[in-house]
């Protein structure tokens, strides 16, 4: 069973994430606001499968859909949100 996962009370995003938010179908964009939302709320929130990145030592992600991904750096209690993408696309560019 996996660790404790950290602890988030707030967030702030790149700009690579927000181009690639702004470019999402607005029910993709709801399952990530709502993701977020659940990164806040708990550390370890269920259904969102939190991870850190493979061959990334400071980078999480998190399941927003069957099919796409988020991507985010801490800084202390500061999620620093990247990317936000399909599985595979999140994998190049986390």
């Amino acid at each position: 069973m996996p660790g404790p996962g950290p602890r988030i009370a707030k967030t702030t995003s790149l700009p690579r994430f927000k181009r690639a938010y702004k470019k999402l179908d607005p029910r993709i964009q709801k399952a990530v606001d709502d993701a977020i939302k659940n990164l806040t709320k708990n550390p370890m929130p269920p259904g969102l499968r939190l991870s850190k990145m493979w061959g990334q030592s400071d980078i999480w992600k998190v399941r927003v859909t069957d099919n796409y991904r988020m991507s985010f750096k801490l800084e202390g209690d500061l999620a620093i949100l990247r990317n936000v993408d399909t599985h595979d696309e999140l994998i190049d560019h986390p």
